[in-house]
């Protein structure tokens, strides 16, 4: 029993000199600091540069300067990331004005109100007040419950016909409008000829106007306005007309009416790439999302194995439905990079960050090193949803995009 108390005694005494040699050698290291206060404070910095020889001293110097650079833009990255909460990783949508639109109906021009505005002008219309709204509004659209006209007869048996004086167009200019519908069950109660007249009425003051037209696909022509860097459009169509003839056709003027909606549905579809700005209603990323994908696929022309550059180009570069993808997706649901373009900012970062541990360390296959880091994150592009759901999928909650990644390779 002695001699194994001996033996844990030395050997306790061992590893206490041990642990004092150890925090010696961190204290002359500069690993290891400890303040006045007397609380330890250990500060592992990211990049431990050994001391050089003087010849070789000003150039090393230069590259940590290099490498603290790209670990700096990195961590300031994840930390920007990290300081907001989800799902606003990026400031566009505090960035941008509020887009304001106002929509008001049915207007009629009543016979009192026009002798009114020839006298007192607008403001027999609508207050200052009202009129500071309406003008106020970044676009205004009206359901205009008339024709412009002074052509035609009322149509028989209908209990309220409606016609305007073309020269009242001045009120909707005066009210701020932008935009009307045509698509109602009054446009042509004094028949096609007012509907005419109300066309070059307002086309005359600049003012648009969908649901009515000389043929079909003018009534049902998409409208839109670039408002604060915005395309928004709009349609018009109607359900309530007295009778079927008041139906716009391929060479007859008329209405764009669904009664059965599949036309409507027909107009309003899906946006197609290309005809809107994803910037405009999802997160992207500040970066410019085609000058980072040439600046990553250019690595692939610096990859000397004949095989991993073939691997790496049949992805980003043959494969146009990946490439478009990758452009597209975001690298996170919420952790980092949780935006359009976040996939791509995310992996040309890492690329950057191993070319230049490559060229510090000959003993690193860079080749092998690139090619990973251009694949690491691969598999997300399956495991997360594309926006605006960017949510995980049920390969991407069961797999994980690590798996993934690797089964897509696999399969090439």
């Amino acid at each position: 029993m002695r001699k194994f108390l001996k033996t844990i005694i030395k050997g306790t005494l061992f590893c206490l000199l041990l642990l004092a040699a150890s925090l010696t050698v961190c204290l002359a290291a500069g690993l290891v600091k400890l303040p006045d206060t007397g609380e330890q404070v250990c500060e592992v910095p990211a990049v431990r540069v050994i001391e050089p020889l003087p010849s070789e001293a000003a150039e090393q110097e230069e590259q940590a300067g290099q490498l603290d650079t790209l670990e700096q833009e990195e961590t300031s990255e994840q930390e920007n990331v990290s300081e907001q909460e989800a799902p606003s990783e990026q400031e566009e949508f505090s960035e941008q004005e509020p887009v304001t639109l106002l929509f008001g109906g049915d207007l009629f021009l009543t016979d009192l109100l026009q002798s009114k505005y020839r006298q007192q002008g607008i403001s027999a219309a609508a207050s200052e007040g009202l009129l500071s709204i309406l003008r106020g509004a970044d676009l205004l659209m009206l359901n205009q419950e008339f024709p412009f006209g002074t052509t035609g007869d009322p149509m028989e048996e209908k209990q309220y016909t409606f016609r305007v004086d073309p020269g009242y167009v001045s009120v909707l200019t005066d009210l701020g409008v932008d935009i009307v519908t045509l698509a109602n069950n009054h446009m042509l109660d004094f028949g096609r000829g007012p509907l005419t007249e109300t066309l070059a009425a307002l086309d005359g003051a600049g003012i648009a106007h969908v649901g009515a037209g000389e043929n079909l696909e003018e009534a049902k022509a998409l409208k839109t306005f670039e408002i604060g860097g915005k395309t928004i459009g709009f349609l018009g169509a109607s359900r309530v007309i007295p009778e079927y003839s008041w139906n716009a056709s391929a060479d007859g003027s008329g209405l764009f009416t669904t009664y059965d909606a599949k036309a409507l549905v027909e107009e309003i579809r899906r946006a197609e790439e290309g005809e809107y700005m994803p910037a405009n209603y999802l997160p992207v990323s500040k970066k410019d999302i085609g000058r980072m994908y040439m600046e990553l696929t250019k690595y692939i022309t610096t990859i000397k194995n004949p095989k991993l550059r073939a691997l790496a180009a049949s992805f980003f570069i043959d494969d146009k439905n990946f490439a478009r993808a990758f452009q597209f997706h975001s690298a996170a649901k919420s952790v980092h990079h949780g935006f359009v373009g976040g996939l791509l900012e995310h992996t040309l970062s890492v690329v950057k960050i191993s070319d230049f541990m490559a060229s510090q360390y000959p003993v690193i296959n860079r080749d092998l090193l690139i090619v990973a880091a251009m694949f690491h994150d691969i598999g997300k592009l399956k495991e997360l949803s594309v926006f605006p759901e960017n949510d995980y999928t049920d390969a991407g909650q069961l797999l994980g995009h690590i798996i993934i990644g690797s089964q897509m390779v696999s399969e090439r």
